[in-house]
């Protein structure tokens, strides 16, 4: 977001206007447009509760942290 906001959309020539909420409204709406983004992002609960993904249907959930950083 930051990346996007210094590099793109700050060198957006003041002419043609820019509404502050426009933006960032048009980057969070991915979270809702796109259901890949969204899954990744806020996966169904039932992901992390082993009897409720017992086959992995709902993805498969990342370790803890700790692991991760192992």
């Amino acid at each position: 977001m930051k990346r996007w906001f210094e590099d793109d959309w700050i060198r957006i020539d003041p002419k043609c206007g820019r509404p502050s909420s426009k933006p960032s409204a048009v980057f969070l709406s991915l979270f809702d447009d796109n259901s890949s983004v969204k899954h990744t992002f806020y996966p169904p609960k039932t992901l992390y509760h082993p009897d409720g993904n017992p086959d992995g249907r709902h993805g498969i959930a990342l370790p803890p942290i700790a692991q991760l950083i192992e």
